[in-house]
């Protein structure tokens, strides 16, 4: 494994405002497929969903009517949503809304939690405004383009009603423009005898066929146009296609006018060596290929990531001041967003993900299709390995600066919750202790906060094993700029955010539906 360092600066994710999938309906619906009992509960707006798909799936192509992005062929479509509450929808004639409203609402993967933005949880109500949803299809190289998917995932809490919990899943799909629809027109001119064709040349077609070969997703197109002539005069005429444009003046002339278009493409491979760097806006340590995290964490397959999203979770990367030194995985069945940050190492998408790799995102050692479920298999079994352990050192909850020392060797720490603001961690141990500190409440690093190593010990002997499903607020944090943090976080069934903090260890986790990993 190699070491992982980054410094985010906070994503901002514009995106252009769309249609649905399909032609625009007014005010269309999908109750999200919980159960008719409680989908009134709450319900994704403006959308209509494919008849009789599980869960609720809207489907758009590129370039379509229901892509409003204005690009055809860019390899994206765009979604506008937004959600409804508290329903009498005539629809779901069983589903009565709450008498007493709602008492929350928990919107994944969070950067679309502009979905929850003007809503008014007591009494029927809709968001304010659309939010926009850009959704990307998979581009080569690795294959033909094949359609990419985000998963937008609703959890509405009842105040008194039953049942009281509403859970709606809709599933925003776009598929690649197909080669037998190419955007635009084609255009074919036959002038018969006695007939004058002009030709000019602001006029281009481009024929639907175009091969991309691109690691950095990247498609260069040069349109060439070649035009066949057959004259009956004197004056010059080629007559095999295809070849260089002949032109006559000729009033007995017979032109048919073809289109063939050449694509180029520049592949650019970067290698980039980094040493100890400090600076306000990226930080980043140096890597060591031969190191791994301590063999006693039994981190199996799951040890040669920097990141790792678990399964069913949502993966996003999001800002140029980003970067992570190692590999990253996208687990199986994932979802997410990776753009403008810089990946020094490999990123290893498993088949079944279905994440957007968009193209300004840098990944200086390739991008490769790897089964990751074995990874993932493993990561959680550590956990509940190194949750069983008996603590050395008991703790209730860390809030105030703290420091732990080694007794010697393995130390196992067992602690509630820690959530410090402007306080530091401090471990003191040798290069040969280990520290594996098993949480069952929050983790939260935010403001100037450290986690200080000390006394030789280093950031690959501490795992941080963050234990069970997230109760309300359970995410991880390591957030803010003067946070710098020094451990692997092992976090199987809860959300992970590092936010402009700088970290030298791991992430995993992000492994339950609605969890998530996000790197800014």
């Amino acid at each position: 494994m190699q070491a992982a360092s980054w410094h985010g600066r906070k994503l901002a994710l514009s995106l252009l405002a769309v249609l649905a999938a399909g032609p625009p309906a007014v005010h269309a619906r999908v109750a999200g497929g919980a159960g008719t009992r409680t989908d009134c509960y709450s319900e994704f707006d403006g959308i209509t969903a494919t008849p009789n798909s599980h869960p609720p799936r809207v489907e758009c192509v590129d370039g379509d009517p229901c892509d409003q992005d204005g690009v055809c062929g860019n390899g994206f479509c765009e979604f506008e949503v937004r959600l409804c509450l508290n329903q009498t929808d005539p629809a779901l004639p069983i589903c009565q809304p709450p008498r007493d409203g709602l008492s929350r609402i928990h919107v994944a993967p969070p950067r679309f939690a502009d979905l929850a933005t003007g809503l008014d949880l007591t009494k029927s109500s809709c968001g304010g405004s659309f939010v926009p949803v850009a959704v990307g299809t998979h581009r080569g190289p690795f294959g033909p383009d094949r359609p990419g998917r985000q998963a937008l995932r609703v959890l509405a809490w009842a105040r008194t009603a039953r049942p009281s919990v509403d859970s709606d899943e809709v599933i925003l799909l776009c598929r690649p423009r197909p080669a037998n629809r190419p955007c635009g027109s084609t255009t074919t001119t036959t002038t018969l005898a006695t007939t004058t064709t002009t030709t000019t040349p602001t006029i281009t077609t481009t024929t639907p066929t175009s091969t991309t070969t691109s690691t950095t997703r990247t498609t260069t197109t040069t349109t060439t146009t070649t035009t066949t002539t057959t004259t009956t005069t004197t004056t010059t005429t080629t007559t095999q296609p295809p070849t260089t444009t002949s032109t006559t003046t000729t009033t007995t002339t017979t032109t048919i006018t073809t289109t063939t278009t050449t694509t180029t493409t520049i592949t650019t491979t970067t290698t980039t060596t980094t040493t100890t760097t400090t600076s306000t806006t990226t930080t980043t340590l140096a890597g060591c290929p031969a190191c791994g995290p301590s063999a006693g964490f039994m981190l199996g397959r799951a040890a040669g990531f920097a990141v790792l999203g678990l399964a069913n979770g949502d993966v996003t990367f999001g800002s140029p001041d980003t970067k992570v030194t190692g590999n990253v995985g996208v687990g199986p069945h994932d979802t997410g967003d990776l753009r403008k940050a810089t990946i020094d190492g490999e990123l290893i998408l498993d088949p079944t993900e279905t994440a957007t790799v968009a193209p300004d995102l840098v990944v200086t050692c390739g991008i490769i299709t790897q089964d990751l479920s074995g990874a993932d298999a493993d990561a959680r079994a550590a956990s509940t390995f190194l949750a069983a352990k008996a603590p050395t050192q008991s703790f209730t909850d860390i809030t105030t600066s703290t420091t732990i020392t080694s007794t010697g060797g393995e130390n196992v720490i067992s602690v509630h919750t820690i959530d410090l603001l402007n306080q530091n961690l401090t471990l003191v141990g040798s290069s040969s202790d280990t520290f594996i500190l098993n949480l069952t409440g929050d983790f939260s690093c935010r403001g100037t906060c450290q986690i200080i190593l000390s006394g030789g010990l280093t950031y690959l002997n501490v795992i941080f094993n963050i234990v069970g499903p997230e109760p309300p607020g359970g995410t991880v944090f390591i957030k803010d700029p003067g946070v710098i943090a020094n451990g692997i976080f092992l976090a199987p069934e809860r959300s992970v955010t590092l936010d402009k903090a700088s970290l030298n260890g791991a992430i995993i986790g992000g492994g339950i539906a609605m969890d998530s990993v996000t790197v800014h």
